[in-house]
């Protein structure tokens, strides 16, 4: 099962890759994001060409993944919430040229967010 988990995440990253490949004119890419948990149940990315949030729920887990997308100083700008395993679900919102921007991705389980992640680092 594990190694089974571990191609479907490889997989889905690679997908989100070349999704992404592009080449971001205004800004930075904040590329795979992964849950913490043992073999990560979410991934997401942020594509700064399209302002384009993505998430991914690669584990049959019964866990919903959910994208954040943040200003660097706080405000939220985006959510993008996604379940079912090897579902994937993308959103753009129009973002503000110059913006730094957090991605945090996470499991969503009872209601409430475990195994966060949070990387940093794009530009819209």
């Amino acid at each position: 099962m594990k190694k089974r988990n571990f191609a479907v995440v490889g997989a889905m990253a690679a997908a989100l890759v070349t999704l992404s490949s592009g080449t971001a004119m205004a800004g930075t890419n904040i590329i795979n994001v992964y849950t913490t948990d043992s073999t990560p149940g979410g991934l997401g990315s942020f594509v700064a060409n399209g302002d384009l949030t993505q998430v991914c729920d690669a584990q049959e887990d019964g866990l919903s993944a959910v994208a954040y997308l943040r200003r660097w100083d706080g405000p939220l700008w985006k959510t993008v919430t996604v379940g079912g395993y090897g579902n994937c679900k993308s959103e753009s919102i129009d973002i503000p040229e110059g913006q730094r921007l957090t991605l945090t991705v996470c499991l969503r389980k009872n209601g409430a967010d475990v195994f966060c992640s949070t990387k940093g680092g794009g530009v819209a």
